[in-house]
């Protein structure tokens, strides 16, 4: 099994002796009209009674014998002795990329969390696929989800924060082509800051006003000892006044 445009290698094992072997490597594929076919030679590496051959997977069909066989090759061994009696026969099985994931959409934005929900495209089905998204914000993925169904749940994410999200789907032979979306998650409210954000700054506003406070009348307590100080001063003063002017 293979995509289009993926390498093949396929394997030729033999039994002959002398064992000195050599290998003829050809694709065949219809010609125009169906009339005959095109052989072409395909690149091997050969080691003893082993040979390796290489074929560029194509969507094409060919009949042969009324028959239609997709894409085939052959591998021809001989030796000093003679050619052997039947070619190895290889029939290459052209597995479909996977299905590009169609009407997708986002949707229960919310300020850290939004679900994504697509269709899967046409299929034919021959591997199981798997479902991914990727969370990219600057270019960077910040997160990747995978699902058996194309619809996700993403969490963790900012509020306020513009991200591009990546759907595809996959399956053991490669991916698919990307579906695109841009979303921006909501921006909390005043009234939506949670408690807990809140009381740190009261506490300190209330702080800062005992401290502002207590300074006030720890002031007004120094300047009234200082008054009565001066009112204690300037009595003795006029008390000793008064006393000498009665002398």
């Amino acid at each position: 099994m293979a995509v289009v445009g993926e390498i093949v290698e396929m394997e030729c094992r033999v039994r002959a002796s002398p064992p000195h072997v050599s290998y003829t490597w050809e694709s065949t594929s219809a010609s125009p009209l169906n009339v005959g076919q095109i052989r072409v030679k395909l690149r091997h590496e050969d080691e003893g009674l082993r040979s390796i051959g290489f074929i560029r997977a194509k969507n094409i069909s060919v009949t042969i014998a009324g028959r239609n066989r997709g894409q085939t090759a052959e591998c021809h061994a001989e030796n000093d002795v003679g050619s052997a009696d039947h070619p190895c026969f290889f029939s290459i099985l052209l597995i479909e990329q996977p299905s590009t994931l169609i009407g997708c959409y986002y949707h229960d934005v919310t300020t850290d969390s939004a679900g994504v929900t697509c269709s899967p495209g046409a299929s034919v089905g021959q591997l199981p696929e798997t479902y991914h998204i990727e969370v990219r914000e600057g270019g960077v993925v910040v997160a990747a989800y995978n699902n058996t169904e194309p619809r996700f749940n993403l969490t963790s994410l900012a509020p306020g924060r513009d991200y591009v999200l990546g759907m595809f789907a996959s399956h053991a032979r490669g991916r698919g082509h990307q579906f695109t979306l841009v979303m921006k998650t909501h921006t909390p409210k005043a009234e939506q800051v949670a408690p807990e954000r809140v009381r740190p700054a009261n506490r300190e506003c209330v702080c800062v006003c005992v401290c502002v406070c207590v300074c006030v009348c720890v002031y007004c307590y120094c300047c009234l000892l200082v008054l009565l100080f001066m009112l204690f001063h300037q009595i003795i003063h006029d008390f000793r006044c008064c006393c000498d002017d009665f002398t």
